[in-house]
């Protein structure tokens, strides 16, 4: 049965009944001798040696493992089915602690290094041998012997060049080497035949059922387009070079390969559902036995090896839907964290990962756009992040502090080193190296921000590399159009209810609010740019919100310019002859209506007698005080 922690660590744990299970239960692992007598034996008899030493390995694991208690989530049943696994929640708060796995038993760690010292034996025999090259840079991994796996990699002499690349690529993203490990996938992606190189470019278990349809709808130039736009969205923080979300699915599809033909710790023969709970979640990195306890549907698990992920992953992967709509995503419409997730990755510069409250909205200066973008990073306990235990060249050894480093000052709420930045990255360009347009140090502000005008990536990113801990908001950012007679509208944008309503966006920069959360009954004000406006033609405006769920529908109707009357109107005027043609700034201000939790749509018409009206919108999340 596969239980699983979202925020905290993922769970594998076989739900057959116990009838159809092996049994289990200590197995001694006799290893061979490393440098066996195996020269006058052919190469068939040498590789089945090294099979028999993995299986034995994995079954030794399994029967030396002490049986712990480990709770199977709120409700103690399954959050999800996959086959014979069921995943398992315990909760999504990032504070909520839960029983770390147990230390691995010393027997075990020597067990795996008598396994390396036989498959080194093999390999040396057989060095043409990809099982036993693929074996032998897994178990390293395992053991967290980056170098020593790099290395072997490195020194590939099989004649499949590009799964010698592709274990490199594996080995180098497990050392937390993002940019080298896309540069040797990139190469194997290259080399490698046709019909491997389409399985490993199709998103399929990374996208939900919706997105998978969408895309494979998609012609064959519009699918290179979206895995583009795909890899570029679920990079986790474009402030760390490299995408090691990117890099992860990959090193995914490698360990597919490396464990779809061997034993593994559950005993159970590979399928289907091992294969999609790998390339959604990844593989555990600890293992444990959990007690006997009465499962759903009448199951009855007696022997339950579990398989413990990363603690704190987060969904980076956009769902189908912002995916088909971007870049017309806005703030608030996609966000990490919420809900249970379909896919699951940890980015271990910073495990505490959130989505930011802000505010980002475009504005048309001559042929450019000027972004501006208000944030507010929320106070929280200041927490230390340890390293990573391993072997001496663990790269996550040396990222956050020791113990016996200083801690932040008394009171402190949030971290000294935290530093962010706006990033603006059209569409198309999905590199692994991204730079900010511009960067601020404070926890609060506005920032400003100029740039071609073109459909591009938004992210404003903070980011402490001390404790370990990151906000991010991503949306998309299209492409204003330049008026061509017709009227066309900037982002509505909310600014704090003040005395006087301010008569420019220069006047109202410093009002603008971090965030498009707001309370039922709030006043706040609303902030436009006009921009194709002439003299002699009066125009009408209308403002209304409506339950984002029926945002499509007006999204299909502003594309074809077709648009129903808006329901609710919260008010509706009629604008005199302009005292000047061209743009025009307007803000007024709104009261909430009392509205039930939940997303709406803030939307703004301005139109003149005789043409279809300019629409914008933002999305406004309504929620209580806190």
């Amino acid at each position: 049965m596969t239980s699983s922690t979202f925020a905290f660590a993922l769970i594998l744990a076989p739900s057959l009944p116990a009838a159809a299970l092996p049994a289990s239960g200590a197995v001694d692992l006799v290893p061979m001798s490393h440098g066996a007598v195996f020269a006058q034996q052919d190469s068939a008899t040498v590789h089945a040696a090294a099979r028999r030493a993995q299986e034995n390995f994995e079954a030794f694991r399994e029967g030396n493992l002490i049986p712990q208690t480990r709770p199977r989530g709120a409700g103690g049943g399954c959050d999800e089915v996959v086959g014979r696994f069921c995943l398992t929640s315990s909760g999504m708060d990032d504070e909520a602690e839960f029983p770390p796995p147990p230390e691995e038993p010393v027997g075990i760690g020597l067990a795996r290094s008598e396994l390396l010292r036989d498959l080194a034996g093999f390999h040396e025999q057989i060095p043409g041998d990809a099982w036993i090259l693929g074996q032998r840079v897994y178990y390293l991994l395992e053991r967290r012997a980056f170098r020593e796996a790099q290395a072997l990699a490195e020194g590939c002499v099989l004649a499949e060049t590009w799964w010698c690349d592709a274990l490199l690529g594996y080995a180098l993203h497990e050392a937390g080497r993002w940019v080298e490990a896309e540069a040797a996938f990139a190469l194997a992606i290259d080399a490698m035949p046709a019909e491997v190189r389409r399985e490993w470019l199709h998103p399929g278990a990374l996208l939900d059922r919706d997105g998978r349809n969408w895309f494979d709808g998609l012609p064959g130039d519009e699918q290179a387009r979206v895995r583009g736009l795909l890899r570029l969205l679920s990079d986790p923080l474009y402030f760390v070079d490299g995408n090691d979300r990117w890099t992860a699915h990959l090193s995914r599809l490698v360990l597919l390969r490396l464990l779809e033909d061997s034993a593994n710790p559950f005993s159970l023969q590979w399928g289907q559902d091992l294969e999609e709970i790998l390339l959604r979640f990844g593989w555990a990195q600890r293992w444990e036995r959990a007690r006997g306890q009465a499962m759903p549907r009448g199951l009855q698990d007696t022997r339950s090896m579990v398989g413990i992920l990363d603690p704190a992953w987060r969904d980076f992967v956009p769902p189908g839907q912002i995916l088909s709509e971007f870049p017309r995503v806005q703030d608030g419409e996609w966000w990490i964290g919420e809900g249970r997730p379909r896919t699951g990755h940890l980015a271990a510069y910073a495990p505490r990962f959130r989505m930011l409250e802000s505010q980002i909205a475009r504005f048309r200066r001559d042929d450019e756009l000027l972004v501006v973008v208000a944030w507010d990073v929320p106070e929280e306990a200041p927490r230390r992040v340890t390293a990573r235990t391993g072997a001496d060249d663990d790269p996550f050894r040396s990222r956050f502090p020791t113990a016996e480093e200083s801690a932040p000052p008394p009171g402190a709420s949030l971290p000294t080193d935290l530093k962010g930045g706006l990033f603006l990255i059209p569409l198309g360009e999905e590199g692994s190296v991204h730079a900010p347009v511009v960067e601020s140090a404070g926890t609060s502000g506005v920032l400003t921000a100029r740039v071609p005008n073109r459909d591009q990536v938004a992210s404003y990113e903070t980011w402490s590399e001390y404790e370990g801990r990151a906000w991010r908001v991503r949306r998309g950012l299209p492409e204003l159009p330049l008026a061509d007679g017709s009227l066309q509208l900037s982002d509505p944008i909310l600014l704090r209810d003040e005395e006087e309503l301010p008569e420019s966006l220069d006047e109202a920069l410093d009002r603008v609010l971090p965030s498009v959360r707001v309370q039922p009954g709030e006043t706040f004000v609303v902030a436009w740019e006009v921009y194709g406006v002439q003299e002699g033609r009066p125009a009408q405006v209308s403002i209304g919100i409506e339950r984002s769920e029926q945002s499509l529908l007006r999204r299909l109707g502003e594309f074809f310019r077709v648009l129903e009357p808006p329901a609710p109107v919260v008010i509706r005027w009629e604008e005199g002859d302009p005292e000047e043609p061209g743009t025009v700034f307007r803000s007024i201000y709104l009261t909430l209506p009392e509205l039930d939790d939940g997303n709406y749509d803030l939307f703004l018409e301005v139109g003149v007698a005789g043409e279809p009206p300019a629409v914008a919108r933002r999305r406004i999340r309504v929620r209580p005080p806190n």
